[in-house]
């Protein structure tokens, strides 16, 4: 039976990430005080405006079908705050709305690769990004960064071939925190443009870049046709569970983005937008609250792991840490996921192993989550390491 499966399928792999999430609630349901640092979830809820708003939708019958791109009310006001963010003329019409981000990348794939093509993915990079190449029937090519984890240009431009549809940037980037500068995107993009080649950037983290770097296209008169910026509700607005994302794009990308989305799942939840809307609407100030609640989290994680990876620096934007830890993986004789699964028996404290991401011997350590946790937390993985 199993080779009447679809090949696309069987080649891919399960989520490491939603794998391991399994086994610590396995260990949660005997009673036992898990300490998660694995996923990478916001740790707390969201504003009671956006709550308020989606039982509203829910009172004022918002349960029918809506547009397949998304209903007009957000699609605008994503336009008037995403056009001041880059200095960009963006209309509701470059905007397409999904079930999560995941989502929009999937259609992306879909959409833009066939059989033998090539989509760039620096490394370290998120856990789906390969399988969904695969499924898309396109083929990954890893790019290796620098020793810092930050992008290699010049790598990137030396896995560019005849055959690359795509190259996907993630920042701040899962798992490593490092967030590239205006210059460097502008760099990559005009080398895209130039090769007649997609820039996917996928911007989920965007929100918790904790310096000051923007992305700017003031340049431009209009989105770029081979650019497409995809972006979420779910770590900047905590709402995970709403499964809302987006993509900026040119009319030509969204006019078959609707298509296709047309015979998958059509419009993405109807209330759940009107709760997005409602997030778009909070003060400046919630968005900045929350990132010094992230980069208080971020401080705190890492002096209290610093002496332990000392190559460790700290993260750009995101919440994670990703030290270097082959020197001890080697020291104790495991591989980086046994050390977790030994980990999580030995001291119930719940992180990912880096090569879930593409670099082996590296750990991704979640820092969102309380400091009472975080203090207990890596005092334990310390413990397990000395």
């Amino acid at each position: 039976m199993l080779q009447k499966i679809n090949q696309k399928i069987r080649l891919i792999s399960p989520s490491k990430s939603i794998t391991f999430a399994s086994e610590v609630a396995k260990l949660a349901s005997e009673g036992k005080k898990i300490y998660r640092f694995n996923v990478g979830e916001p740790d707390f809820f969201p504003h009671e405006s956006v709550i308020q708003a989606t039982k509203e939708a829910l009172d004022h019958g918002h349960v029918r079908y809506s547009l397949v791109p998304g209903t007009l009310e957000l699609r605008n006001k994503i336009a008037e705050v995403d056009s001041g963010k880059y200095n960009l003329k963006i209309d509701s019409e470059n905007i397409f709305i999904a079930n999560g981000s995941k989502n929009v990348l999937y259609n992306i794939f879909q959409l833009i690769c066939t059989d033998q093509d090539e989509v760039i993915i620096p490394k370290p990079y998120w856990v789906s990004f390969p399988e969904q190449v695969k499924l898309s029937g396109a083929k990954p090519v890893f790019v290796d960064p620098n020793t810092d984890l930050t992008l290699n240009i010049k790598n990137i431009i030396d896995a560019i071939s005849t055959k690359t549809k795509a190259i996907i940037l993630n920042f701040p980037n899962n798992p490593s925190g490092s967030v590239p500068s205006n210059n460097l995107i502008q760099e990559i993009l005009k080398i895209t443009k130039e090769k007649e080649i997609f820039l996917i950037l996928d911007l989920a983290y965007e929100e918790t870049i904790f310096q000051n770097t923007k992305i700017d296209l003031s340049k431009y008169d209009s989105i770029p046709n081979n650019l497409i910026l995809v972006k979420s509700f779910s770590k900047s607005y905590a709402l995970t569970g709403f499964r809302i994302g987006y993509c900026i794009a040119s009319d030509l990308i969204l006019k078959h983005l609707k298509s296709l989305q047309g015979h998958l799942c059509g419009n993405p939840c109807t209330f759940a937008q009107d709760g997005a809307l409602a997030a778009l609407n909070l003060p400046d100030k919630y968005l900045t609250d929350m990132k010094e609640q992230f980069l208080l989290k971020m401080n705190t994680s890492f002096n209290i792991v610093k002496d332990i990876f000392p190559d460790l620096t700290p993260p750009g934007g995101g919440f994670y840490l990703f030290p270097n830890a082959t020197h001890i993986l080697s020291k104790m004789n495991l591989s980086d996921s046994d050390f977790c699964i030994k980990l999580l028996n030995d001291k119930h404290v719940a992180i990912l192993p880096g090569s879930a991401f593409g670099m082996d011997g590296h750990l991704r350590i979640c820092f969102a989550t309380s400091i009472e946790d975080i203090e207990v937390g890596l005092k334990k993985l310390k413990e397990f390491i000395l």
